[in-house]
């Protein structure tokens, strides 16, 4: 193992949950953040290992799911890990492609070399900003849901339509890893 993992999640810290909470329209499981909080506890605890965590917030769009239109960028660190939450407008499309390309230039500031990268969901941002770089790190995803069972509810037909795109995209993307 490295002597330093970059960890890519949808997550926030677990002091934030409540705050999170009363900003959400549309609720959101919980489960996905304490399963990767449990993890980076877990990967912390071996002995001479870094931990960096690049993150955005689980949180739906501005006015149908979430408070907020603008996401900002955060920097934190709890027990040890060093953290940046990476912002977006809070519109659908424009907050995919934005943490896209903010992913991509913290990755440039984050990542060395010897570096391991672990991401955790196959999230298209995360998964193309990795795309863009010519890195040459060993890259762990770990995949909790598949992309081609997303939004089995009913939806329209242009969600539907646009959700094919990105499972395409993201099975694309997860040839690199």
């Amino acid at each position: 193992m490295s002597d330093k993992i970059v960890f890519l999640g949808p997550l926030y810290l677990r002091e934030d949950e409540e705050f999170l909470k009363n900003k959400m329209i549309k609720p959101s499981s919980n489960a996905p953040n304490v399963f990767q909080w449990n993890l980076l506890d877990g990967i912390c605890s071996l002995p001479d290992i870094n931990v960096k965590v690049l993150n955005v917030l689980p949180v739906g769009c501005w006015r149908t799911a979430y408070k907020d239109l603008f996401l900002k960028n955060v920097s934190w660190s709890r027990k040890g890990i060093e953290g940046r939450e990476i912002g977006s407008v809070n519109l659908p499309i424009l907050k995919q492609i934005g943490r896209t390309f903010r992913t991509k230039k913290m990755l440039k500031r984050f990542v060395d070399k010897n570096d391991e990268i672990i991401i955790y969901s196959a999230y298209l941002p995360f998964l193309k900003a990795i795309n863009m770089r010519s890195l040459k790190n060993k890259i762990t995803l770990i995949v909790p849901d598949l992309p081609e069972y997303y939004d089995l509810k009913k939806t329209s037909w242009l969600r539907r339509q646009i959700r094919k795109i990105n499972n395409k995209l993201v099975y694309k993307y997860m040839k690199r890893i």
